[in-house]
């Protein structure tokens, strides 16, 4: 029979309670999605695009200032995106995969829809974030220009609606 003394119980005791205290694993934050410049265009109201001018929208990323330039584009049926019609998500995932580097960050991006005459360019990605313990990530900057005019959607993962 084992026998533990007073002392000795008092001893290990808070080792004990730290750790019944600990969680278990906690689920890794969708830091694609967290840092990811999220953007609509507006499907309803007076300024709103219709399915068909969605059905023709064109994604181009671009390397500024290389000669030959650098670039890469998509046709896309904006009825049918994944995060809704009209709504994206601009990451290492869309509108093109990015598994290695270089990564989403260091190339501008121009929006373009041909029915609707749309036009919108997003250029200089700044990202910084951090890591609040073991499971928290908070994405403190997400800077960009906007068709020239700086945004920061820093600690957000609203859609900003881009104008028409």
């Amino acid at each position: 029979m084992c026998i533990i003394e007073k002392d000795s119980f008092l001893f290990i005791l808070p080792f004990i309670l730290s750790l019944l205290a600990c969680e278990g694993p906690c689920e890794e934050p969708d830091i694609d999605r967290l840092n990811g410049l999220h953007f609509a265009l507006p499907t309803e109201g007076e300024d709103a695009f219709t399915e068909e001018e969605l059905a023709d929208l064109m994604f181009v990323r671009f390397i500024p200032m290389t000669v030959p330039l650098v670039a890469d584009t998509l046709f896309v049926d904006g009825n049918l995106l994944e995060e809704g019609p009209g709504k994206f998500i601009i990451n290492d995932f869309f509108p093109f995969r990015n598994a290695n580097a270089p990564y989403f960050v260091i190339y501008s991006y121009a929006i373009e829809g041909f029915t609707a005459a749309f036009y919108a360019e997003i250029e200089n990605i700044t990202l910084q974030g951090e890591y609040d313990g073991e499971c928290d990530y908070f994405n403190t900057q997400k800077s960009f220009f906007l068709n020239g005019d700086s945004i920061d959607m820093g600690g957000t993962t609203d859609f900003l609606e881009l104008p028409r």
